[in-house]
């Protein structure tokens, strides 16, 4: 899991795309409830194709913790 505001302004899609060489796989944009519809957080849970995901990811020039 991350907390990343950059990320939410990407599709799934993309943030596979570009997390992919670091070893993401998927990702799920964590949503509440706002009202009677979902809102995006800036948390967003990720599938590494390793036994052990990494201590922090690059996001840009960001550093994110894992």
């Amino acid at each position: 899991m991350v907390r990343c505001n950059d990320l939410t302004l990407c599709t799934d899609e993309e943030i596979v795309k570009e997390l992919g060489p670091q070893g993401v796989t998927e990702t799920y944009n964590i949503t509440v409830k706002d009202g009677q519809s979902q809102r995006k957080t800036n948390t967003f849970i990720l599938t590494f194709n390793t036994s052990q995901p990494p201590k922090h990811i690059t996001v840009g020039y960001e550093r994110i913790p894992v």
